[in-house]
């Protein structure tokens, strides 16, 4: 085989094994893996991105963490910058549910995945838009400290929702007050007498 060839064909192949020499690969496993890899996108000009994106992509290249050590760090940072106790519970609370579907590294996760999610939960239009919205905080704060390439954030794509109350505001009946008066717990008496009977907002009544 070697001696057919000519000389310009050897002066290649020398230069092959000069390539290869750099990553110290033998020539029939460097042109296997080749093949197989060229297969999967089909051209061999695009393997150097398809390797570039793995590593700016890829969890075991990003730095180690998981989604609920980020979460903990966003909401330690919305501490110190004095946020209210009240917005840093309803951070803590949608965040975590959101973290025990997808407790593993933030990229990880998906558009679809967060699509889904938001998707599933029941509620009105206006409980969607802020779980996502702070679902999107959560990884916008991951894209700042580098635990997701910038321009990763999964949420971002998801389907926008509307604050907007579609669906008329329902008016309890006094015998209906009375009823979650009576078998409610004492502690949360005041709650919702509160909420029935001056009309205050959820925030203003905690």
């Amino acid at each position: 085989m070697a001696a057919a060839l000519s000389g310009q064909e050897a002066a290649r192949f020398e230069r092959c094994l000069g390539l290869l020499r750099t990553v110290g690969e033998p020539p029939e496993l460097a042109c296997a893996r080749y093949a197989e890899a060229v297969g999967i996108p089909g051209n061999g000009s695009l393997l150097a991105t398809a390797a570039r994106f793995y590593l700016e992509r890829h969890p075991n290249t990003l730095p180690k963490i998981t989604l609920a050590e980020a979460a903990d760090e966003m909401i330690e940072l919305r501490r110190k910058a004095n946020a209210s106790e009240a917005y840093l519970t309803d951070l803590r609370c949608r965040s975590g549910w959101f973290i025990s579907a997808f407790a593993g590294h933030p990229a990880s996760v998906i558009t679809a995945d967060c699509q889904r999610y938001l998707g599933g939960l029941e509620g009105a239009s206006g409980t969607r838009y802020v779980h996502r919205q702070i679902l999107w905080r959560l990884f916008s704060h991951c894209e700042n400290h580098g635990y997701i390439p910038r321009g990763t954030n999964p949420v971002a794509a998801t389907q926008m929702f509307s604050r907007k109350r579609t669906e008329p505001i329902e008016i309890w009946t006094p015998k209906e007050i009375a009823k979650l008066l009576s078998v409610t717990q004492k502690d949360f008496v005041p709650v919702l007498a509160i909420g029935a009977f001056a009309g205050l907002r959820t925030s203003e009544i905690l």
